[in-house]
């Protein structure tokens, strides 16, 4: 019996011992894991840099000095949001809609999060060039956002390279239900189903809402806010922002390039990822139609091509001196700004 019982006990401190040997293991294992997680979040972050959310930025005080750094590369993704809309329930005509409201939903979440990915891919290019300046990234929702993201570009040095995604058309660049950036905050207001009251009532709601449009990015080019180097390059990935059938001169696209001197790279009809093809398919941008090159003081040039590599017309290579800045056509920017 007293054989038996020495036996137990030492079996039970044999498991124990066992037991405390695991534990240990598990322990060191898990020690040896942390500093092995912390590289691949830090490595996984390198690969997808974060997208600079500017929807807490408001236009900027009249007092502020530009920066005078070199060059600015910028990347924006302009976001519907999942927030329900007025047309995710009736149609244009006022009709209902037979889609369910979660689905529109849902697609805009799968939209803005396609823009945004797109902007961190373009980001990972940019940053494989070793001459280039290293990207800045912004999310906006609004068109206050979207010029508060140039504003705040500009402070750390003009813009060199402008990218924007989301969608779009000839006279918007589409943000929250009309509230994004438009030829004309005027002619949205007239037809808008988000505010009530006179067109003035209504022009006033929707730009207290956030809206804006190219007589406000007129100003702020004017007084500096917003600076562009001389050759400055800004590609519209959005669709019809060249015009929906043909080039529309009095469109954004062409509008930009008369206030910036920038040349600009917009799309004639829809941009459409889905015609993709091969490994590298995500390299390029797609159009239904073709794309279309504004350059200031000229007649636009339809590229005539379905296909482009936005990174191929962006100007990437270091500044051997301080960047030129361009001002606006002082005619043209006054008169714009006066029509608001």
């Amino acid at each position: 019996m007293a054989r038996n019982g020495t036996l137990a006990r030492a079996a039970r401190g044999a498991h124990l011992f066992t037991a405390m040997l695991a534990a240990l293991c598990i322990a060191s294992a898990s020690a040896r894991a942390e500093p092995d997680d912390a590289l691949e979040a830090a490595a996984a972050l390198a690969q997808s840099p974060p997208v600079l959310d500017v929807g807490g930025l408001s236009p900027p005080p009249e007092d502020v000095t530009p920066g005078s750094g070199g060059p600015v590369n910028l990347l924006i993704a302009i976001h519907k949001t999942a927030a329900e809309r007025y047309s995710d329930t009736y149609l244009t005509s006022g009709k209902k809609r037979r889609r369910p409201v979660a689905s529109s939903m849902r697609l805009r979440r799968q939209d803005d999060a396609n823009f945004t990915n797109r902007v961190r891919y373009l980001a990972r290019r940019i940053a494989e060039i070793r001459t280039a300046e290293p990207p800045q990234l912004a999310r906006a929702t609004t068109g206050e956002e979207f010029l508060a993201a140039l504003v705040a570009a500009s402070r750390r040095g003009p813009i060199g390279n402008l990218v924007i995604y989301g969608h779009a058309a000839s006279t918007a660049l589409f943000a929250r239900e009309d509230r994004g950036f438009y030829a004309s905050v005027l002619d949205v207001a007239r037809s808008t189903r988000i505010v009530g009251g006179a067109e003035e009532d209504r022009l006033y709601q929707l730009r207290d809402a956030g809206a804006r449009d190219l007589a406000d990015f007129a100003r702020l080019v004017e007084r500096g806010d917003i600076r562009f180097t001389e050759n400055a390059v800004i590609v519209f990935a959005g669709c019809g922002v060249a015009g929906r059938r043909e080039v529309e001169t009095l469109g954004i696209a062409a509008r930009v390039t008369d206030i910036t001197g920038a040349t600009a790279i917009a799309s004639i009809d829809v941009t459409d990822q889905s015609m993709g093809r091969g490994r590298s398919f995500r390299n390029h941008e797609y159009s239904r139609r073709t794309w279309v090159r504004f350059v200031a003081q000229q007649t636009p040039e339809r590229l005539n091509t379905r296909v482009i590599d936005a990174l191929t017309f962006l100007n990437l290579a270091a500044p051997l001196e301080s960047p030129a800045v361009a001002s606006a056509p002082q005619p043209e920017t006054s008169d714009l700004a006066d029509a608001n």
